[in-house]
């Protein structure tokens, strides 16, 4: 009991130091359990491991989600016995071999376990270490799950939650997270949060399809004040046709910072108007992902009050959206002006590649250019990504893709953008050099220009017919 309370309950422990000195290092470990079942004759060891193994982190690296699965699979045979008696622990009955051992052990998990000095939250904090294990394989198995959902409810002061790759195990994801939705807002400490029931193999695309309101999921984040970190992943609900509970509860986490928003292949999800300015009620974020790749119904209205949203996130400095395969967006125009509000920007990925209607991207490099001007935060070397997927989209920029750069100023040259500004913004223009006249050119006048050259093949200075304008 107390081996797994330093692991689970991030117990104060002092190091030695250089110098002689003591330092106390609050942190949480690992916790694996071994088990031998009974079934078999001479009991076979099936290990539940707090995390991926190696080669399943290898899985991983590969394609997300699949080292989950192979860890799932991996743990079939863990004895359900285990997590029964895991889920009643209780400090008050644990076995000692002197008396006077359990007054020292309990003391001592007090006077280092922070704030948590009740030993009645240690043994809440177990139980739901095992009753988090044991989701994935009793709905792998079809078992009720009710009496584990209400450990976990029931330590209200739990700070992190993670249920990765639940969507291969699911039968029935809308009734899943009708009972999930309750426990979740019991738990009103939660700082970490991290839900994944996208689509990972053809095996859970079946199931996760019948997914058709996230209405449940809304109402368990609301309640969460002290939220800092999300991640909701449902990649691959083809029937999902609306946000409505879910935008609306994000709006009101007003001390996330930083938020992971996965809807890959949501074929019937349309108007995300309400997300976009909901993400704008955000202001303490610093990192956003917001990942729409796959949503054909994703219009121009939406990728506007998206863009909307994310110029009041000032305090960004890594954002990555996708939304790739869109073919009714025609504009970049908003969400690429407002990348110059980011001056914290460090980390920037953008994709819109498939998008076959969209053609101008200027607004993207003018941005950029302008943070290069006027801040002093892109520095060559500095650690910044900046990363634009064009591949089969209609934009065509000196005919070369633009991927990823550390350095800004070569990010913004790639980009083959040559305004400071926008030409209709006349109030932000530079002066002209010298007192000489600026011509001012979007992407699509150059490449208007570009085409009225009559240049034959090979000439030496051009670039596959086409004339460098600098």
């Amino acid at each position: 009991m107390l081996e797994m309370a330093t692991c689970r309950n991030a117990l104060r422990i002092e190091a030695q130091q250089a110098g002689g000195l003591k330092k106390p290092i609050i942190g949480r470990g690992l916790l694996d359990v071994v088990a031998l079942r009974k079934d078999i004759r001479r009991g076979l060891p099936v290990v539940l491991t707090d995390g991926l193994t190696q080669m399943e982190q290898e899985w991983e690296m590969k394609h997300r989600g699949m080292g989950q699965i192979c860890k799932t699979d991996r743990e079939k045979d863990f004895p359900l016995e285990v997590f029964s008696a895991g889920i009643v622990i209780d400090s008050s009955e644990m076995e000692v071999s002197d008396p006077s051992d359990r007054t020292w052990i309990l003391e001592f998990i007090a006077e280092r376990s922070g704030e948590q000095r009740d030993p009645v939250d240690l043994d809440r904090s177990l139980r739901s270490f095992f009753a988090q294990s044991a989701l994935a394989q009793l709905l792998h198995r079809q078992m009720s799950i009710s009496p584990f959902l209400n450990v976990i409810a029931a330590h209200s002061s739990e700070e992190e939650l993670a249920l990765p790759c639940l969507s291969h195990t699911l039968s029935d994801p809308g009734t899943f997270l009708a009972d999930l939705s309750p426990t979740i807002s019991c738990l009103s400490q939660l700082r970490r949060l991290r839900l994944d029931f996208g689509w990972r193999s053809l095996y859970a695309n079946r199931m996760i399809s019948s997914l058709t309101s996230v209405a449940d999921l809304g109402a368990a984040i609301r309640p969460l004040a002290q939220l800092e970190d999300l991640a909701i992943r449902l990649s691959g609900c083809k029937n999902l046709q609306s946000l409505a509970g879910l935008d609306d509860a994000l709006g009101q986490l007003a001390n996330l910072n930083r938020l992971e928003l996965h809807l890959q292949s949501c074929e019937l999800l349309q108007n995300f108007v309400e997300l976009g300015r909901n993400l704008g009620r955000l202001v303490n974020l610093t990192s956003l992902d917001c990942c729409l790749g796959g949503c054909p119904r994703l219009v121009d209205a939406d990728v506007r009050e998206l863009g909307k949203g994310i110029r009041n996130l000032t305090k960004l400095n890594q954002l990555k959206v996708d939304v790739s395969g869109a073919k009714r967006i025609f504009y970049f125009t908003e969400l690429g002006r407002s990348i110059r509000f980011l001056r914290d920007l460090r980390h920037l990925e953008m994709d819109v590649s498939l998008c076959t209607n969209l053609s101008d991207v200027s607004t993207v490099g003018n941005s950029m250019r302008m943070l290069l001007i006027e801040t002093a935060n892109f520095q060559p070397n500095s650690g910044s990504v900046f990363a634009l997927k064009l591949e089969k989209s209609g934009v065509r920029i000196n005919r070369e893709k633009v991927s990823g750069y550390d350095d800004a100023t070569m990010f913004v040259k790639a980009l083959g953008v040559r305004a400071l500004c926008d030409p209709d913004e006349a109030d932000l223009r530079p002066p002209s050099p010298k007192g000489r006249n600026v011509v001012w050119l979007t992407h699509l006048e150059e490449q208007e220009i570009k085409r009225s050259f009559r240049v034959p093949m090979g000439c030496q200075g051009f670039f596959k017919g086409c004339p460098r304008l600098y």
